[in-house]
């Protein structure tokens, strides 16, 4: 994991970690500019599954921490004229789960084909799917919710890191008929970036000092502070 880690981070100054516990590792970096690019540049996966990180301040005990709240970037769909503003985007964003920010850049051409707002998700709740709104004139839209960077979430409870193989909704008595109200039209379509299979160069020991490390692959749920 911390080779794959390293690789698609690709930091200038480098990193080191160390599992904690099982489930939990603590990533030193070397350089608050590299720190700061990890944490505004996510959600981070591996294999998949979510990772959720969380900045340690003086006096924190990194196994107590409660790994509950990740950031997301959330694109807004079917929004109509007039609507594509700062002051819809925290609605919006407060009605999904806690608006963090809104992304302007996004908004710079004259036919914008959705809104894009930067969340803090609550990870023991499920994703929202859509918003409903109410124009000027009374008549209600749909306003369809895309989540980027997505990994596993499942499409039964809709939490995510779950899935629907695990789903304790899952075991009822007729497991066919048990609605699936989330899906795949849920991620939105972005760039990816691979990372590659080897993250040595930038791997570094607790000192700071260069290391090499071997290969690390494994499929469990993978949280990080």
């Amino acid at each position: 994991m911390q080779n794959r880690i390293a690789s698609l981070w690709r930091l200038v100054k480098g990193i080191f970690n160390k599992e904690l516990s099982n489930r939990t590792f603590l990533f030193q970096f070397f350089h608050k500019l590299d720190s700061k690019r990890v944490l505004e540049g996510g959600p981070w996966t591996y294999d998949n599954y979510l990772l959720i990180l969380h900045q340690l301040v003086a006096g924190e005990i990194p196994t107590s921490i409660a790994l509950n709240f990740v950031d997301f970037w959330v694109q807004i769909h079917d929004l109509h004229i007039g609507f594509m503003s700062v002051a819809i985007g925290t609605k919006i964003g407060n009605f999904i789960s806690s608006f963090l920010d809104y992304n302007d850049s996004n908004n710079s051409s004259i036919w914008r084909n959705y809104m894009r707002i930067r969340v803090r998700l609550d990870v023991r709740k499920p994703l929202k799917c859509y918003k409903k709104i109410r124009r000027l004139n009374g008549d209600c839209a749909i306003l369809n919710l895309k989540y980027e960077r997505l990994g596993i979430f499942c499409f039964i409870c809709g939490l995510l890191g779950d899935s629907d193989k695990f789903c304790e909704q899952a075991f009822t008595d007729k497991p066919d008929e048990v609605p699936r109200e989330w899906g795949t039209w849920l991620r939105a379509n972005t760039r990816q970036t691979d990372g590659g299979s080897s993250g040595d160069k930038w791997l570094r020991s607790e000192d700071g000092s260069p290391m090499g490390v071997s290969i690390i692959s494994g499929g469990s749920h993978a949280q990080s502070s």
